[in-house]
């Protein structure tokens, strides 16, 4: 079974620096109002190559920014059968770059 082992935020959204890591079986979001429950699954939609602004909850690339920072990058780790890390970074100027396992993609990479 895949399942997402961990999330790192930089400078996205609400999230100037954090991480979260989730156990095997790990089920649902849940937290008060304001916690960033929405900006977390922003962040995996993001990481994942959504495009849309508008699925993110954005109506231009400096709102998926941190106010204290320049660029935002999430990473996520997936585990399971095979491990390996996702790593998705946009600057202010709405360019991208997408790692695999270290590697420099294009997200339209098979």
């Amino acid at each position: 079974m895949v399942y997402i082992k961990g999330l790192k935020f930089r400078g996205f959204k609400s999230f100037r620096r954090a991480e979260a890591s989730f156990p095997k079986g790990y089920v649902c979001l849940a937290g008060p109002n304001g916690s960033g429950k929405s900006n977390v699954t922003d962040a995996i939609r993001f990481i994942f190559g959504e495009s849309s602004l508008k699925s993110l909850r954005a109506k231009k690339v400096a709102e998926l920014i941190n106010l204290a920072s320049s660029t935002a990058e999430v990473v996520i780790q997936i585990d399971g059968d095979r491990h390996f890390e996702i790593r998705r970074q946009i600057h202010e100027d709405g360019t991208t770059r997408y790692e695999l396992d270290g590697r420099h993609l294009t997200r339209d990479a098979t």
